[in-house]
């Protein structure tokens, strides 16, 4: 699912975070609802042992949907949508990158519900279930090594512990998160954990996120195509992000995210741009 490179959900990045996301949750009615296209073309990609390799130079692209709404005061519906979602094969050793084969189509859908455990002063917590459901199609392209999605249905549990923080000359937010991700099918579960840090700055106008996410696959090592809709694939990665609301409800964000290690993942940054809007 996209849920999990964090594009994905987002990933997958949310802004606004002293409102809602991470251990926040949204007021009944209220939301945040964002249009993303997040893409990452890579010639080198991790193998199966974390070793770097061109044996497949690769691009992934996707337009995205995500929304949140507040269903009561602790009760928050997520959604997110990748309406368009292309895989890219290039030839070995072309430079510039060559198209060899490419797979467009609708991508896997999360459904999540989050609910808020508790809210002390500055501390909050929310517990989140998440459903992927495999819109997207796998085995496509000449070898089946192209997907819009990963073909099987998921369930993940995820606790967010947050707090906002005030250092005087500015205000801000921490989050941590571990998740803990059934996969169906023959493809193994997954555990995940991450961490966020965010300021905002110029009377709230201009927000800085730097997030750190994990994937770690608990099923053997397992010779595959090395996709991120393959079975198996771990990763670090550290993401930057920037956001600026332009009035109080619209705004736009950048997010760069590079893979500091992994397995059967790609190698080079991802890029994401963005439109959102807070109710």
């Amino acid at each position: 699912m996209k849920l999990r490179i964090i594009w994905l959900v987002v990933l997958l990045g949310l802004l606004g975070h002293a409102q809602a996301g991470g251990g926040w949750v949204y007021k009944q009615g209220k939301g945040y609802f964002k249009l993303t296209h997040w893409w990452a073309v890579s010639p080198l990609n991790y193998d199966v042992t974390g070793e770097l390799t061109n044996q497949m130079p690769v691009g992934y692209f996707n337009s995205s949907f995500y929304g949140e709404l507040g269903l009561s005061d602790r009760l928050t519906g997520i959604l997110y949508v990748p309406f368009f979602s292309r895989m890219t094969n290039y030839r070995v050793n072309s430079d510039p990158l060559e198209p060899r084969e490419m797979a467009t189509g609708f991508g896997d859908v999360d459904i999540s519900f989050k609910y808020g455990l508790f809210s002390y002063e500055s501390f909050v917590g929310a517990a989140t279930l998440t459903l992927g459901v495999p819109f997207g199609r796998t085995g496509l392209g000449m070898n089946e090594s192209l997907a819009t999605g990963d073909g099987e249905m998921n369930v993940m549990f995820r606790v967010d512990a947050s707090s906002t923080l005030n250092l005087g000359f500015v205000l801000g937010w921490a989050s941590a998160y571990t998740a803990y991700n059934a996969r169906s099918l023959t493809f193994s579960d997954e555990f995940r954990f991450g961490a966020e840090l965010g300021f905002k700055f110029w009377k709230d106008r201009i927000l800085a996120i730097g997030r750190l996410d994990r994937v770690d696959a608990l099923g053997p090592l397992e010779s595959n195509t090395g996709s991120i809709f393959s079975n198996n694939f771990e990763f670090l990665n550290l993401t930057g992000e920037i956001g600026v609301n332009v009035t109080k409800k619209l705004g736009l964000a950048v997010t760069y995210t590079k893979a500091v290690s992994g397995r059967s993942f790609y190698e080079s940054p991802s890029f994401a741009v963005g439109a959102y809007l807070n109710l």
